[in-house]
């Protein structure tokens, strides 16, 4: 796992884990920056399908089922990340190169906000965080 991976991951956990003390209704957002955009948002907890091949994805989904635990696209997909990346991780945890965001606002360069319900962020393209939920709306309709 990268040091900037690590490092944003454990500023994510400081950040809700010291607000939630404080009682902030929004513990869970933060703001990243992009070279092309500002996003707000809460992290997703993600369950990665776990399997041994492939042939066994249907396997896998009706374990969850059987269970009732809910399965996402997203779920999926970091299981097929993790799948494919296997051999080349052996010695590492395994590292989803993003963050999967929910309740999401994003400011584009162009100055419009996307209201989305959910966003994977890819931690290579961040080049800060704010700790906090910036009202993008406040940003977009200001004059600076």
């Amino acid at each position: 796992m990268s040091t900037k991976s690590i490092y944003i991951n454990q500023l994510i956990n400081a950040k809700v884990a010291v607000t939630e003390f404080n009682g902030d209704q929004d513990s869970d957002y933060l703001t990243y920056i992009t070279s092309n955009a500002m996003v707000v948002g809460k992290k997703l907890s993600v369950n990665p399908l776990v399997f041994e091949s492939l042939d066994k994805i249907e396997e896998a989904l009706d374990h969850r089922r059987s269970e009732e635990v809910p399965v996402s696209f997203i779920d999926i997909a970091a299981g097929l990340y993790n799948f494919e990346t296997a051999e080349e991780k052996k010695d590492v945890a395994n590292e989803i190169p993003c963050i999967t965001l929910e309740d999401v606002q994003v400011l584009t360069s162009q100055n419009k906000v996307l209201n989305l319900s959910h966003f994977v962020l890819f931690i290579d393209q961040i080049v800060g965080v704010i700790p906090t939920k910036v009202d993008l709306i406040t940003i977009q309709q200001s004059k600076f």
